[in-house]
């Protein structure tokens, strides 16, 4: 590899995201007061070797409408950073209770790095899980 490959390759950030199934259900707390339980968190992860700036999220059900998540106050989105290796768990809570209705979502994720905006539309599953 070149030196400028190596360079571009070590300003770079991956921001994926992914569910993750908590084995008990957490009581959340809401901006509001209002008090609801969740299953599964949305996690924000940079596997990239250079941090993330101004993470930017926004989640679609299936229809292809956007979702908002309750637990999310104003203002906490675009993550000012997101360094190397760092998870970022969001309760998943729809502001409109409708979690139940689909296991199909996507996630527009975006930030900047040393190599400038990058983005990434991400399909995600809510998976069947039990004993």
């Amino acid at each position: 590899m070149t030196w400028w490959h190596l360079r571009r390759r070590e300003r770079t950030a991956d921001v994926t995201v992914y569910f993750h199934w908590m084995i008990a259900l957490s009581e959340v707390k809401l901006v509001n007061g209002e008090s609801r339980t969740a299953g599964y968190t949305l996690v924000l992860w940079n596997r990239g070797p250079s941090e993330a700036k101004d993470v930017a999220i926004t989640v679609y059900g299936p229809d292809g409408k956007q979702r908002t998540l309750a637990d999310t106050p104003q203002g906490e989105f675009p993550l000012e950073r997101l360094d190397s290796g760092a998870l970022y768990p969001i309760p998943w809570l729809l502001d409109d209770d409708s979690q139940g209705e689909s296991r199909l979502f996507t996630v527009d994720v975006s930030w900047h790095d040393g190599n400038g905006m990058q983005r990434h539309k991400l399909p995600l599953r809510r998976g069947q899980t039990g004993a």
